[in-house]
């Protein structure tokens, strides 16, 4: 029947969550250093650290910047290492080119995820 229905309560305290992600500057040079932060609650996994690139609502180009990293709330990414094409989002090319990007961080399983608000540029 159309009124059956189930009620599950969740704590939101429980739920797995990544949120406040940022880097620690507006513009990065290629061959830098750049602290990457954010928060996580409940989850108990490494982490895929994602570099996007795009406007919201088009497809944009993406590379991994590490996958399966420890969860700490924290990496350095050095910006002379290369980041890896992510071809299961459409990204075709390994080079980054001067624009505006932003960060994704998923779950290793990549099931929970959350992006930066603020975009950031690239330059070499």
């Amino acid at each position: 029947y159309a009124d059956d229905h189930v009620v599950i309560p969740i704590k939101e305290a429980s739920v797995p969550s990544i949120q406040n992600i940022a880097i620690s500057t507006a513009k990065v040079k290629l061959g830098e250093k750049h602290q990457i932060t954010w928060e996580s609650k409940n989850l108990n996994s490494g982490i895929n650290i994602i570099l996007g690139k795009g406007e919201s609502g088009k497809i944009g180009e993406f590379w991994y910047i590490t996958k399966n990293t420890p969860n700490t709330g924290n990496y350095e990414w050095d910006t002379s290492t290369a980041v890896t094409p992510d071809i299961a989002r459409g990204t075709v090319n390994g080079n980054l080119q001067p624009g505006k990007y932003f960060l994704v961080i998923f779950n290793y399983e990549e099931t929970i995820f959350n992006s930066s608000e603020n975009q950031f540029e690239i330059s070499n």
